[in-house]
């Protein structure tokens, strides 16, 4: 009673009308996080510039699809009460602030994005360095969740096959005979035969392997790689020398990251990208088996980090902070070969 009663208050403050149906979001078992020397809150009670940042992108980026202008500030100013303890923080959002699973306007928002922008924006930028492959080439793309993108793959590709896989299995069924779903038993065993695969993507997955087992899962991706195949690393990060493409960028978002950057330092792209996942998959969505190690790396960090694996870099792309987006981060993306 008394948090239905909290809610239609705040609700009324902030514009929003009625509770609908919920939608179901994923849930697991405890989240798993490892420590990296920062918290997830940190960024808004560290660094005043870094939660002004913050607040101004999620601001942005809810008004752009119809949410209440003062909605973010709502949710910060109860994350920030709980600060000294993440998990109850995530709990009294839902309970004093928004429910992100049953309000309305939350999940009007969050659909339009969904079908307008989420993954056709991720296949365009994969699509320019996927190349031309040829008849019964294999694509795996690794940790793909529900294997949406592989479905956008999988459409443009006709003549190539696509497997997704993830150690969860809540892939949705596309219909398309040349797309597949394989579960791993762990992260670090792919069931795929050795030398079998042309392309390996990699979307947003590798900053949740924690920093000591990415030796481990790399050599994994080296099993299934054919000679000379690729692996096309899609990540939230940040650059220190590559231009940024700015005919698909929010050009003044990423300039004044990439500005606050140079002038705190690589903790400061590293706190908010942190904040930003625990925020993003854990608060809103409620992943809650997704391991969160925060391994968050420059792209030239990243290239030194294959390098040291054997793997060689053949193109990179500083895409930043994008249009139109919801929660994604500054992107990049480099291309390895074996």
């Amino acid at each position: 009673m008394k948090r239905n009663f909290i809610n239609i208050i705040f609700l009324v403050l902030i514009t929003t009308i009625v509770t609908p149906p919920p939608l179901t979001f994923a849930r697991r078992t405890k989240t798993t996080i490892q420590n990296v020397g920062f918290k997830p809150l940190d960024a808004l009670h560290n660094n005043p510039t870094l939660k002004a940042f913050i607040e101004n992108v999620l601001t942005k980026r809810y008004t752009n699809w119809g949410l209440p202008a003062n909605l973010v500030k709502y949710i910060f100013a109860t994350l920030e009460k709980y600060r000294n303890n993440p998990e109850q923080a995530r709990q009294r959002v839902y309970a004093e602030t928004i429910d992100f699973e049953t309000n309305t306007d939350w999940q009007e928002a969050y659909n339009r994005y969904k079908s307008a922008t989420k993954y056709t924006t991720t296949f365009s930028q994969i699509e320019q360095v996927l190349g031309s492959l040829p008849i019964g080439a294999t694509v795996v793309d690794v940790g793909c969740g529900n294997n949406i993108l592989g479905k956008e793959i999988a459409i443009n590709n006709p003549k190539i096959s696509i497997i997704g896989t993830d150690t969860y299995d809540y892939h949705e069924e596309h219909g398309l005979s040349n797309l597949n779903f394989l579960q791993q038993s762990s992260p670090f065993d792919i069931p795929i035969g050795e030398e079998s695969v042309d392309v390996i993507i990699l979307n947003a997955t590798l900053h949740h392997v924690s920093p000591e087992e990415i030796g481990e899962f790399l050599n994994e991706l080296s099993r299934i790689l054919k000679p000379g195949g690729k692996v096309i690393l899609v990540e939230d990060t940040w650059s220190e020398n590559i231009p940024f493409k700015t005919e698909e960028s929010d050009i003044e978002l990423t300039n004044e990251f990439l500005s606050l950057v140079e002038q705190y330092g690589e903790d400061f792209a590293k706190e908010y990208l942190i904040f930003n996942d625990w925020y993003s998959n854990i608060v809103v969505h409620q992943w809650d088996g997704m391991a969160m190690p925060y391994n968050f790396h420059s792209m030239e960090s990243w290239q030194t980090i294959f390098q040291n694996q054997g793997f060689t870099t053949s193109e990179t792309l500083f895409f930043g902070f994008l249009k139109q987006t919801f929660h994604k981060p500054s992107v990049g993306i480099i291309v390895f070969t074996n």
